[in-house]
């Protein structure tokens, strides 16, 4: 019986196929099948895909190994010309709402596609094509879109992947992806879509085949069960991948071969003479050749081609799909091409770009920029080279168009210049704002740097102007200095009103506002805005408005901050500008927090992850709206919530000028959690990360005020106070009112700890001075004078978290160490900004925020600096504390943030011990309310503690409620929202005894309803006084 090349038994991937199947009947859904060279991916999927092609719409694709970056779509071309092979270019169209407009750039079939105002607009247009469509067939019958060899996959054929897993979300469809697991180097692009693809899909990893299975395969290939010692042996060759089990058998009659290689070659050496000629040649146009293609070069024609390609195709050598021909296995084909001399590899190369230079539709820019390149015609490489650039970039490409313009640059001579219609100086800056769009900022800077060498400023200063432009978001992009130095020398350069003058006067403006200096900022913005008008130059206007709007909402000016941010979002929705859209929303997110509005700001966030994944921005606008989603996780008190959303940063490692700010905020929730050591470790690579840059005050002064917390909980006041001294000493706290007051709290607590009276005085007097924009500064501002107010009356304030009878000097899950504030954004939204025109008299001494900032009561700060320096330990009763934690808790409760409000409560239940043991006990119940079910175990503990050593039981319904709530089926919180109901409040009265949300109020209610089987809220309350549940 003759030997088959491959096994009709289905080996080893049983429990695969069960997965495959399973997720079908499960879609819409994602499998990613990952495994080495040679382990039966496409075997898999070929035989899942004859499963179920009867039933469902099966499209395969391939991406190819052609260049370093892929051909951009390739596999959902290859399966969109399937599809029209089937249907028609018509019917096509026709399920495409609107019709397909953008596909042909795919495929030319089906007609030239629209012009569009900007890259990423018509980038979209074509990703939600895509997307229709293949809702649209799913409506039809059940589809499978398969895409294999994704290791190969080119940066748009990722974002087109991404975009699609995401969003198909109703339709039948299964998305498989298969790649080669041993390929992804720890660097490799696909790795970070895997990750991302990963969430919600099924993983499969196949593993090597089993002596068992590979006996079982060499079954089927042999036609009956092998001489268990030729198993033993070819097993322990091939190590279980399933290719080479097919290959060591081949040349089972004979000595096995001694290398890889030869066992690779083994069934192509026993091919006819024509055949090998025709493969050889094939193996320099990549991983899949089109027929047509094939039979230009080759001059067979159709019927010479078919012939002498066909005893490659029966012993699967080679296999073949609606257009062409593939290599059984990669591997084979780099086999075959080492062994082709440099000559040889030339002239091949020559031969396929001659036949795609007579007829261009046999393939596309980029593979004649490679043939011309690899047949080194270097002229005609470089006109080859940049036209496929050009292509790229209305196929928006970014990544192949960067290789492309390299490759120009890397082959220009002289004469390129004339050739292409474009200096050297040109395309470089054309290839360093390719670099920067899809994250190669260190490529980029190189680009310009190389561009700048090259240019004559003084001949041409706007042009100068505009790479120091570029440069510029390079450098802020990678978290690099001189930022600032560029955008003033091309502002000196940028004389006229011109477009590259109104975009270094927004960007200077952003800048000037990320370092909380809005008399700076302002008069950039003005002018940037009044040139963007004049100019019609929306873009600059958008973000100028949007610089704007963050000066307002750190003066605490949320109302018009939101406005600008919301008019800015509109107008890029109805252009098409989505870059520009995703830079409000991360924007809107930080208004809502700062401004206590977190159920919004959460809501908000979760809009702006999504959008940024829909359109592929997964490591910048994603990144931005996660961290702004933990900030809002933080600061309501949900942080093992918050600490997730950061650990699936690590998958999508933030950029390098981000990367400090994740730091900051996961050392927050670790501090929270009693993660101390963690936090510390974090702590120190965010100091180590800013110092090594130019930071922004938004980083310094959150991480100062966090490593204070960190000290003081390590009981170490005199690093808190090192820390301290070096942010005083680097910033100056009256510019930044809303980081200035995390710095002053924290601070005021180390000097305490300390017993610095001289340290405390001059935070005294600041604070005094110091305005307070928006609740959140408010309540610093409260807890700032509580603090004070507590020393001076007992003059021995608690280092240690967990101490009995003292103010508690800093404490892990408190709002300073543990809510996050951190000002999201990007670029000039990655910080929250200081004020607008008036800005500037709202941070001077004296201004009328600053008079306002010591109101309520008597002078905040003031008030009490006369006990401290030197009066009687009884200068201050201990009513005063009292009074001041409850409005420290007050204000807290306005910023709707529970942690720091249950810790202000605390402190107000310690200082009412000894003369209020009833209120002590109401309070502290209250704290145990706010911090439970947080994950701020140190917090929790700390109130439990307390209440322990007080002897005040935090279960005020000892034995019966718990009996009670246990028979009718309530949890705790809805239990108690039970109690409320009975007492005939409203749900906001609710919300705001509880420190929840209203709408969170709402579902314990509908709860409530369900399980104690009433329709009515009153119902509900007469059951409740007919139970007696509350006899109080």
């Amino acid at each position: 019986m003759a030997i088959r090349s491959v096994s009709p038994l289905f080996a080893g991937r049983d429990a695969e196929l069960a997965a495959l199947l399973s997720a079908y009947g499960r879609a819409p859904s994602v499998v990613l099948v990952g495994g080495e060279a040679g382990a039966g991916k496409t075997r898999l999927v070929d035989e899942f895909a004859e499963r179920v092609s009867g039933e469902a719409l099966v499209l395969t694709g391939g991406c190819l190994e052609f260049s370093s970056g892929g051909l951009p779509y390739a596999p959902f071309t290859a399966g969109l010309r399937r599809l029209t092979r089937e249907i028609g270019a018509a019917e096509v169209s026709a399920l495409v709402p609107g019709g397909s407009h953008e596909l042909g750039r795919l495929l030319p079939e089906l007609g030239p596609p629209p012009a569009r105002p900007d890259d990423v607009t018509a980038s979209s247009h074509l990703f939600e094509e895509v997307l229709g469509l293949l809702e649209r067939l799913a409506e039809r019958r059940p589809v499978v879109l398969v895409v294999e060899d994704a290791h190969w996959a080119d940066r748009s054929s990722r974002d087109l992947l991404t975009f699609l897993t995401r969003n198909l979300t109703r339709a039948r469809v299964l998305v498989v992806v298969t790649y080669r697991s041993d390929d992804l180097h720890r660097g490799h692009p696909m790795r970070p879509v895997l990750a991302e693809l990963s969430r919600g899909a099924t993983v499969l990893h196949l593993p090597r085949l089993s002596l068992a299975e590979v006996t079982r395969q060499l079954t089927g290939i042999l036609g009956h069960e092998p001489d268990p010692a030729l198993a033993e042996r070819v097993h322990a060759r091939s190590e279980g991948i399933p290719l080479f089990v097919e290959e060591l058998v081949r040349s089972a009659d004979g000595p096995l071969p001694e290398s890889l290689r030869d066992l690779l070659l083994a069934g192509f050496d026993a091919l006819p003479a024509a055949t090998r000629d025709v493969i050889r040649l094939a193996t320099v146009n990549g991983s899949h050749t089109d027929h047509a293609l094939l039979a230009a070069v080759t001059g067979l024609g159709d019927a010479g081609l078919s012939d002498a390609i066909r005893p490659a195709v029966e012993t699967n050598v080679l296999v073949t799909d609606d257009t062409g021909y593939a290599f059984r296995h990669a591997l084979i084909r780099q086999a075959i091409r080492t062994d082709l001399l440099p000559g040889e590899r030339t002239r091949f190369h020559r031969a396929f770009a001659e036949a795609l230079e007579r007829d261009p539709s046999l393939g596309t820019a980029s593979e004649l920029a490679e043939h011309w390149h690899h047949a080194r015609d270097e002229e005609r490489a470089l006109d080859a080279a940049w036209r496929a650039a050009e292509a790229a970039e209305k196929a928006y490409a970014y990544a192949e168009r960067l290789e492309m313009l390299e490759r120009v640059l890397d082959l220009w001579t002289p004469a390129a210049a004339e050739r292409i219609g474009a200096d050297r100086v040109a395309v470089l800056d054309e290839a360093a704002e390719a670099a920067r769009v899809v994250g190669e900022h260190d490529r980029g800077l190189k680009l310009v740097r190389e561009a700048l060498s090259e240019l004559d400023g003084e001949r041409d200063p706007e042009r100068l102007a505009l790479l120091l432009f570029r440069r510029s978001k390079l450098r802020s992009d990678r978290g690099l200095a001189g930022e600032l130095d560029d955008l003033e020398r091309a502002l000196a350069l940028a004389t006229g009103p011109s477009l590259t003058r109104a975009q270094v006067l927004a960007q200077l403006g952003g800048l000037w506002g990320l370092q909380s200096r809005p008399d700076r900022a302002q008069p950039y913005l003005d002018e940037a805005l009044e040139l963007a008008d004049r100019l019609g130059a929306v873009e600059v206007r958008l973000n100028a408005l949007m610089s704007r709007a963050g000066l307002d909402n750190l003066a605490g000016r949320s109302d018009e901050a939101l406005r600008d941010y919301r008019e800015a979002r509109a107008t890029a929705e109805r252009l098409g500008m989505t870059w520009l859209v995703l830079r409000a929303l991360v924007n809107e997110i930080d208004v809502l927090a700062f401004s206590g509005r977190l159920d919004e700001a959460m809501e908000v966030a979760h809009q702006a992850i999504e959008l940024s994944r829909r359109h592929g921005r997964i490591r910048t606008h994603a990144v931005f709206g996660q961290l702004n989603l933990a900030e809002a996780q933080l600061a309501a008190g949900r942080i093992p919530d918050a600490a997730k959303t950061l650990d699936e940063l690590l998958e999508l490692p933030p950029e390098d000028a981000l990367h400090a700010d994740y730091l900051i905020y996961r050392a927050r929730a670790a501090l929270a959690m009693g993660e101390y050591d963690r936090a510390g470790e974090m702590l120190s690579r965010a100091r180590e990360e800013l110092e090594s840059r130019e930071a922004y005050t938004q980083e310094i002064l959150p991480l100062a005020a966090t490593l204070i917390d960190w000290h003081l909980i390590m009981d170490d006041p005199a690093g808190a106070m090192r820390v301290l001294e070096r942010a005083r000493r680097t910033r100056d706290l009256r510019l930044s009112p809303r980081f200035g007051w995390e710095v002053l709290t924290s601070g005021l607590r180390a000097a305490l700890a300390a017993g610095d009276d001289e340290v405390r005085r001059e935070l005294t007097d600041l604070a005094a001075v110091l305005p307070a924009p928006g609740p959140v500064s408010e309540a610093r501002r409260r807890t700032f004078h509580a603090l004070l107010t507590a020393a001076a009356h007992q003059r021995a304030p608690a280092v240690r978290p967990g101490e009995d009878d003292t103010a508690r000097a800093v404490r892990p899950g408190e709002g300073d160490a543990a809510q996050a504030v951190w000002p999201g954004g990007e670029d000039a939204a990655r910080a929250v900004r200081a004020g607008e025109a008036d800005a500037a008299r709202a941070v001077r001494p004296g201004g009328e925020d600053a008079a306002q900032g010591v109101r309520d009561g008597g002078d905040a700060a003031g008030g009490v600096r006369g006990d401290l320096a030197g009066g009687a330990p009884g200068g201050v009763s201990a009513e005063e504390v009292v009074t001041a934690w409850d409005a420290a808790a007050e204000a807290w409760a306005r910023a709707g943030r529970p942690l720091p409000r249950a810790s202000a409560v605390l402190e107000a239940a310690r200082a009412a011990a000894g003369h209020d043991r009833e209120g002590a006990a109401e309070r502290l119940r209250a704290a145990a309310e706010l911090a439970d079910g947080t994950g701020a175990e140190p917090l929790v503990r700390e109130i439990a503690g307390f209440a322990r050593r007080a002897r005040i039981p935090l279960d005020t319904a000892a034995g019966a409620e718990p009996a009670e709530r246990e028979r009718l089926g309530l949890t705790e919180r809805e239990y108690e929202v039970l109690r409320h109901l009975a007492d005939g409040r409203t749900n906001r009265e609710i919300a705001a005894d509880l420190f929840i949300s209203a709408k969170t109020v709402s579902v314990h209610v509908s709860n409530i309803l369900t399980k104690l089987d009433v329709s009515t809220r009153g119902e509900a309350a007469a059951l409740a006084h007919r139970l007696n549940l509350f006899p109080s």
